[in-house]
């Protein structure tokens, strides 16, 4: 499923915010929806726990073979 993004034209101009990190992540994992208007540092952090969910769901699959 592709995820629209909306990324304002100074995003990069705005310094990385652990805290807004880590809410973006946490967000992601309690399942709250994506904020289009969130910050850069919220949207990072939302991709890492989406990321390590990705990943985590692929290994508790086992191949048998």
């Amino acid at each position: 499923m592709d995820t629209p993004r909306i990324t304002p034209l100074d995003d990069d101009t705005a310094p990385f915010d652990a805290n807004e990190f880590d809410a973006g992540y946490l967000a992601r994992l309690s399942g709250e929806p994506q904020c289009l208007g969130a910050t850069r540092g919220w949207r990072a952090g939302r991709a890492d726990a989406d990321a390590g969910c990705r990943s985590s769901q692929e290994s508790s699959f086992r191949r048998i073979a």
